[in-house]
């Protein structure tokens, strides 16, 4: 039986072929099973890098390439000293962007951790409050007014059960819901016999058969198709992008323009080469790197003592550059 089509389904037919008792719901050892068997009621989040790949990724830049590279010429060149210092600017700006979005990961990590939403289910003929992401097709939840719906259910008991399906759907009215069986080809902004994941109940009470959790709900579905969506580079980080770009034609040009002048002055190739490298590697910014990250970091502390959390550093620049939000709904 295709369930993603229960809206045109009778509510005995989807109780049979789950095998539930309208009366008792599951029980716990039915529960279980149907668990291994779907999973637990989540959406999916994005696996968190490991913290070596968060570091790796803060020298994985133009500018730092470009740094990098001028230290190495520097040490090539017997300039120790150079090298160390490029060298010890790069260490430092790579350290101070990971602990930033270190510490702003964790702390999402809590504030994750202390969200535990729950549902009222029938088990065993007892209702009980059991956690959310334990739900399993077939379970039957009861709700009312003020209650988020835990996942995709199918409406049969219902006094005046009205749901703000805004997340969703974009409806900024309420949608009054029914028990009564829908054509197949009903749109899902009208299919008022069931109960999507994600959407809060604004008024009245009701029962509902659970009919998909987890990655099986329409909200669900919607995050699998938003996974896919690329990430792209801040406006920050294409500026300085373009720069390093620019900088490293202006220092080879820089480079060839003095060792050319040198040779035709009739001054000694090898020195004339070693003069142009110096003149380039000392064109090249070390400071900047630094600089960019320590003022984002700035930015990060700012925020978060407002209680905003940033988890990119990149990004700060992005909100501070936005000068108009367009929202759905308030």
């Amino acid at each position: 039986m295709d369930l993603t089509k229960a809206h045109a389904l009778d509510v005995k037919e989807i109780l049979a072929a789950l095998d539930v008792d309208p009366e008792k719901g599951l029980d716990d050892l039915r529960v279980e099973e149907l668990i291994e068997r779907y999973g637990p009621n989540q959406i999916n989040p994005e696996e968190p890098d490991p913290w070596w790949k968060n570091l790796l990724r803060q020298f994985m830049t133009p500018m730092i390439y470009l740094l990098a590279g001028a230290s190495l010429i520097s040490l090539v060149m017997k300039e120790t000293l150079d090298a160390f210092a490029i060298l010890v600017v790069i260490l430092i700006n790579g350290g101070i962007g990971f602990v930033t979005e270190f510490r702003a990961e964790k702390a999402l990590m809590a504030l994750k951790a202390m969200i535990s939403p729950t549902a009222v289910v029938l088990r065993g003929g007892v209702i009980r409050t059991a956690s959310a992401a334990s739900l399993v097709p077939g379970d039957i939840i009861l709700l009312e007014a003020g209650d988020v719906v835990p996942a995709d259910a199918r409406v049969f008991e219902q006094y005046n059960l009205g749901v703000d399906e805004a997340a969703l759907t974009g409806e900024s009215l309420p949608v009054d819901k029914t028990v009564e069986i829908l054509p197949v080809d009903t749109e899902l902004a009208d299919r008022r016999n069931c109960l999507f994941s994600g959407t809060a109940v604004v008024r009245g009470s009701g029962r509902a058969l659970v009919f998909a959790t987890g990655m099986g709900t329409e909200i669900g579905r919607i995050s699998s198709m938003l996974s896919t969506v690329s990430k792209s580079a801040t406006p920050l980080e294409e500026r300085l992008a373009r720069l390093t770009t620019l900088l490293i034609k202006m220092v080879i040009g820089i480079a060839i323009l003095v060792t050319g002048l040198g040779i035709l002055q009739g001054r000694g190739i090898v020195r004339m080469i070693e003069t142009g490298i110096a003149l380039a590697v000392a064109a090249v910014p070390e400071g900047l790197p630094f600089v960019a990250t320590m003022t984002l970091a700035i930015g990060v502390h700012r925020m978060a003592k407002r209680n905003a959390l940033v988890r990119n550093l990149a990004s700060v620049e992005t909100l501070g550059s936005t000068t108009v939000i367009c929202t759905d709904k308030t």
